[in-house]
């Protein structure tokens, strides 16, 4: 796909390509994002690359790919609010394991209702940091097999 996503100046072609350059392990995991939005990311995930001994994905790929979701979340949100910076990590970290994943997935992260993208972008323009919670689902043919709960932060070098 080499079209614009809404809202936002960085084509979902870019946005992959970017990811794989900063971010090396994400095509050995098999991950492409499939949508880059201000109002959702999602992204899908092969199987094959993140097969654990027992035939299903493994956990840690799981986690991955959600605090993978919430940072292009993140990307997306702060693009469409004209925000260029890019030191944002990862805090902490949740993950509920739901139920198995057995073959290819998708994760999804949305904005949460409780969110305010301009109060965080404005304490980080004002003190120089910020944090930031962030929320994704993994999904298997549309049923839910984990949640991640995440807090990043970002610091501005001065």
């Amino acid at each position: 796909m080499t079209s614009k996503t809404a809202n936002t100046n960085t084509t979902l072609a870019a946005f992959n390509q970017e990811i794989r350059a900063k971010i090396p392990v994400v095509a050995a995991l098999g991950i492409e994002f499939t949508q880059f939005a201000p109002n959702q990311v999602k992204l899908k995930v092969q199987f094959e690359p993140n097969r654990n001994h027992v035939n299903t994905v493994f956990g840690g790929s799981l986690y991955s790919a959600c605090a993978l979701a919430c940072y292009g979340l993140f990307r997306a949100m702060a693009e469409s609010s004209g925000f260029t910076e890019d030191f944002l990590v990862i805090q902490e970290g949740d993950i509920k394991y739901r139920k198995p994943v057995t073959g290819d997935f998708e994760v999804i992260a949305d904005p949460q209702a409780h969110l305010d993208l301009t109060k965080f972008l404005e304490s980080v323009q004002r003190q120089k940091k910020g944090r930031l919670p962030l929320e994704a689902r993994v999904l298997q043919n549309g049923q839910e097999c984990a949640l991640f709960t995440g807090i990043y932060v970002m610091r501005i070098p001065n």
